[in-house]
């Protein structure tokens, strides 16, 4: 219409002879402006870099200098997060396994069953995996002790599976961040966040008396004022609650503070007395051992090895297109991106060989189950299985994989090479499978899903477990 209305006036314009001058044939006719701005073109700053992906590729493929290779790997893995949504996660995976052929462990043998008997069920716990904050939380907290908690209930277990202690935390409209809670042997308790973002810890007897509340700015003003990294989120410092858990000694707790989780650390006695935590401990040596995963800020994480000698450390940017490319790094031995790689990472018992847990690579990896990627102590690729990690066997040396078919995997490590040692299929006594969420091997105890269209990996399943009993159990074998 436009158009039409535009041409309709310009022929009236010249029929009617409005310009006398332009009636005449041989006279210039004036140009008309249009006033049309031409839009910018977008130009792509990192097109002219991925282009060269195939050169690169190329090239990294065909050095052989330890430090030009290095270089040319940075540059490729760059180039292709740079891709965005055609990112070619092949390339980033062989990277990572510096050029070494894909090593899927797999077991030749089939599973062997182990009946489980059930001892106590949560019944309203939701096991749903994609529900921040994620719930129950299980820990081992002693040789012989075991703790769950939701954000509204809190239970203890001795290491034949007997509760010791069934107590109702009264929130009012807070939820505990992500800890919950977190008991004593002897069944004393502490929470946080009773009221929303409370800042203060409450302790209870077993029984549910109220014993006592330590302000987190108090506890902050008897530690030594904290150096804040260059990752620190709260200035001034936010005197949160971060964690709690139970010590080594069985006798005081070990909690963090802050946004980030690592402003200050402190233990606090029964009775709410204040000890800092020295500047030279390390916090995985003053809890039960391999009892605590990894710590730090969600893009700053880490974790030490059992002798303390060596730290795995896992950085990812906050926002913009280096999301989900985490970098890990051993105390600056060696470097890798994982793909989607998740904050389940750690070192071998008694070990300096590492795992790291993420996503399978592909354009829509949350439909996949996830696998476990295994390196040495010196970055060298050794395999991946698909599947989660659960936990460590009960020798002591080996770590137990849920596999996608909710069996556990044992994987064994010898003379720089993997193998799958046992798969074990736990079953109800009505013969359905058992999905394991947490196992403690040397006890024989663990805890599990139970109900209807649980199994596998599709996304039924994983619907069906948001609504599944969540039950502890033990085993005979």
């Amino acid at each position: 219409m436009r158009r039409f209305a535009f041409f309709g006036f310009f022929f009236f314009g010249v029929a009617c002879g409005s310009s006398p001058a332009q009636t005449d044939a041989s006279a210039p006719v004036a140009a008309m402006s249009t006033n049309t701005v031409t839009p910018p073109i977008e130009v792509d700053p990192w097109a002219e870099i991925t282009a060269k992906i195939p050169t690169l590729h190329q090239a990294w493929m065909l050095e052989h200098d330890p430090a030009k290779r290095r270089d040319f790997a940075g540059q490729l893995v760059e180039a292709v997060i740079h891709e965005y949504d055609k990112a070619q996660f092949d390339i980033v995976d062989e990277v990572a396994r510096d050029g070494a052929p894909k090593n899927e462990i797999t077991s030749p043998a089939p599973a062997r069953n182990v009946a489980l008997d059930p001892l106590t069920v949560f019944a309203e716990a939701n096991a749903n995996p994609d529900k921040y904050p994620q719930s129950p939380v299980f820990r081992r907290i002693t040789a012989n002790r075991v703790e769950a908690w939701t954000p509204k209930e809190g239970r203890l277990f001795d290491g034949k599976g007997k509760m010791l202690a069934d107590v109702h935390v009264p929130r009012r409209d807070g939820t505990g961040r992500e800890w919950f809670g977190a008991f004593l042997p002897d069944g004393t308790w502490i929470t946080t966040d009773l009221w929303d973002n409370d800042k203060q810890l409450n302790c209870f007897s077993s029984t549910g008396q109220w014993k006592w509340e330590l302000p987190g700015k108090k506890i902050l003003s008897q530690l030594p004022k904290p150096k804040p990294g260059p990752d620190a989120l709260d200035e001034p410092i936010t005197p949160s609650i971060g964690w709690a858990r139970v010590d080594k000694t069985g006798h005081r707790w070990l909690l963090g503070l802050g946004l980030d989780w690592t402003r200050g650390f402190a233990f606090v006695t029964p009775s709410g007395q204040v000890q800092p935590v020295p500047d030279n401990v390390r916090l995985w040596s003053e809890v039960y051992p391999r009892a605590m995963d990894v710590r730090g800020y969600y893009i700053a994480l880490y974790i030490d090895s059992d002798d303390g000698k060596v730290t795995l450390n896992r950085g990812e940017a906050g926002h913009g297109v280096e999301v989900g490319w985490p970098r890990y790094d051993l105390a600056n031995r060696w470097t890798v991106i994982i793909p989607q790689g998740d904050d389940q990472f750690g070192f071998w018992p008694r070990s300096h060989q590492v795992y790291i847990e993420g996503f399978q690579s592909g354009p829509e990896p949350w439909h996949l189950p996830h696998r476990v990627w295994f390196f040495s102590a010196e970055g060298k690729y050794q395999g991946e299985v698909i599947g989660s990690r659960l936990g460590d066997a009960a020798n002591g040396q080996d770590l137990l994989i849920q596999d996608a078919n909710d069996r556990v995997v044992q994987v064994q490590s010898k003379e720089a090479s993997l193998a799958i040692h046992d798969v074990r299929r736990f079953t109800w006594p009505n013969g359905t499978t058992a999905v394991p969420v947490a196992i403690y091997d040397d006890l024989k105890l663990g805890f599990f899903l139970r109900g209807p269209g649980i199994e596998g990996f599709t996304d039924d399943a994983r619907r069906a477990r948001a609504s599944a009993e969540v039950v502890l159990a033990r085993w005979k074998d």
